[in-house]
């Protein structure tokens, strides 16, 4: 039987050519760095729009 070669896995950002680190991983470890940070800072958004929404509901329920 043929031995199949692993495929090597390379980072999804366009212009970049560099491996993953594991088979599952989507982009190099500089990417995932930066996709990681920017996935906390809407995150961050998202919990203060939605206090803001919350509130402003609360508030006109009370009226």
């Amino acid at each position: 039987m043929k031995k199949l070669k692993p495929r090597i896995k390379i980072c999804k950002v366009p212009g970049c050519h560099k491996e993953t680190f594991t088979d599952k991983s989507v982009f190099c470890g500089e990417h995932e760095r930066v996709f990681n940070s920017s996935v906390k800072t809407a995150e961050k958004a998202a919990m203060i729009v939605g206090r803001l929404v919350l509130t402003s509901l609360v508030g006109k329920s009370k009226k």
